[in-house]
């Protein structure tokens, strides 16, 4: 079975499952008696990535005990307890090297009087920080590198020593990773939230862990949210919170991973400004401005050549596009007010009989992912690497009766959080993802709600029934895996 990667579009906790290997040394002692009985070393001029697994650790141990564990740098020649963050001489001599880790790739060794916290780090370059991309929320890789006054956030303003850039949500993390399950593993620290009172801190005066090396990176490839936190189920869930504690919460759960988006790509602000060709509007007055004309081959021939130029690197994608990593996504807008041209409604006529009785159908089906076909098979002929991504939702969830073409990645959009009360649309759902899965040769996403009816009852001011779902949740994230 082909390897699934998942996009979590509401905030959710994901607890990954552990690959161990080493041997389990003598307890190694963290703070003694409320003492510190050891150093954090970073590099002289450690990765994004590092600076705030260094941090991240010292405030935390902090919370737990009290003691405040220096952060030294390796050129300091430290004697004594360490804890190497990151890739540093120090970790070379032990033969450790970030690049010898896979992407997303991390470890957690103990070794005599030395735990290893590390993995793969995107590295601050003028080539890293040019790559183009946009995500599904259509921030670009750059905004997605988030700058916060740390100490702020964490609840320490007299020590705040300024903002710094946080790692990219996209961007390689392995020593947070590492940083994050220590944390969680060894020091019994869990963030449900971005605010105090989402976070578990224990309480003790000495901390000592033990146990074995830990060398693996998440199941789930690829793993997102609303990136803003702002959506008023959340404020409901998490109560009173910055914007900086967001940004932190999601680097404690991991968000990020592989690059890869995909939401509406064509809709008023991208027909106006980029794909605004007269040749190929849609002909229904309803969709004017927000809809096109799929069946057009002038279309096919400049989203193709867009997708090219992204592959090249030549120019920052229009606003409003998504696109990432192997990815150039491709998605209609949010309404079925489609072109009524010969060409469309032939194609469309074809789906009168896909209707399910749920929200997601194939009625569109034969007509929206023919577009898709026509657009990923010239893309493959000059790029036959990459991938055009697209959504299967609402009215073209199910896949089409022909083939596709390899390059064509598919997101299948699923109500999970309807899954504990309504039997007959989790059957959906699956239908059609089993579909995907039989008939897609390409890595295949998904888009899971989690958000109804929390949402609506907020929006709308009605009384709803705490929707906690903990093992539905991970039933269906076991069959993602």
């Amino acid at each position: 079975m082909k390897q699934v990667l998942v996009t979590l579009m509401v905030s959710a906790t994901i607890q990954f499952a552990c690959g161990l290997e080493g041997r389990a040394l003598a307890a190694f002692d963290l703070v003694q008696q409320g003492m510190p009985t050891c150093s954090i070393i970073i590099a002289e001029e450690p990765t994004p990535a590092a600076r705030l697994a260094a941090l991240e650790l010292q405030c935390h141990i902090m919370k737990i005990t009290g003691a405040e564990i220096p952060i030294r740098s390796d050129g300091d020649h430290i004697e004594g307890r360490r804890i190497l963050v990151g890739e540093s001489p120090a970790t070379r001599q032990l033969g450790l090297r970030g690049a010898d880790f896979q992407p997303q790739e991390y470890l957690i060794a103990f070794r005599q009087d030395t735990v290893i916290l590390m993995g793969r780090d995107w590295q601050d370059t003028e080539a890293n920080r040019k790559a183009q991309g946009r995500s599904t929320t259509d921030q670009t890789l750059q905004q997605l590198r988030h700058r916060v006054d740390y100490w702020k956030a964490v609840g320490y303003p007299d020590r705040s020593a300024g903002e710094m850039e946080l790692p990219g949500i996209f961007d390689d993390q392995g020593t947070c990773l590492a940083a994050y399950d220590f944390l969680e593993r060894f020091c019994g620290v869990r963030w449900y939230g971005p605010s105090r009172l989402n976070i578990v801190i224990p309480a003790r005066t000495t901390l000592t862990v033990a146990g074995d090396d830990v060398r693996r990176s998440p199941a789930l490839k690829h793993r997102s949210a609303l990136v803003g936190g702002s959506w008023p189920f959340l404020r409901g869930q998490w109560g009173d919170y910055t914007q900086e504690q967001v940004y932190l919460y999601w680097r404690r759960i991991r968000q990020g991973g592989e690059r890869w988006a995909g939401n509406h790509t064509f809709h008023r602000n991208t027909i106006k400004t980029v794909l605004n060709d007269p040749e190929y509007q849609c002909q229904n007055p309803r969709g004017l401005g927000s809809q096109l004309c799929y069946t057009n081959s002038k279309l096919v021939d400049q989203v193709a050549q867009m997708a090219r130029d992204y592959f090249d690197g030549k120019g920052e994608l229009p606003e409003g596009w998504k696109a990432m990593g192997d990815y150039f996504a491709i998605v209609p807008d949010d309404n079925i007010n489609l072109c009524t041209c010969e060409a469309c409604r032939e194609l469309l006529d074809k789906g009168k009989d896909r209707k399910t009785g749920f929200f997601s159908s194939g009625e569109m089906s034969e007509y929206w992912f023919s577009f898709v076909n026509a657009v990923a098979r010239q893309v493959r002929k000059t790029h036959p690497d990459k991938y055009i991504a697209t959504l299967a939702y609402w009215s073209y969830a199910f896949a089409p009766d022909f083939d596709l073409e390899p390059n064509v990645s598919v997101a299948p959009c699923l109500h999970t959080c309807y899954y504990p009360v309504h039997a007959e649309m989790k059957e959906n759902d699956l239908r059609f993802y089993r579909q995907w899965q039989e008939k897609s040769e390409a890595p295949m996403f998904l888009w899971v709600y989690y958000h109804h009816p929390m949402e609506p009852a907020l929006i709308d001011r009605w009384k709803c029934f705490p929707h906690v779902m903990v093992h539905e949740t991970a039933r269906a994230m076991q069959m993602f895996i």
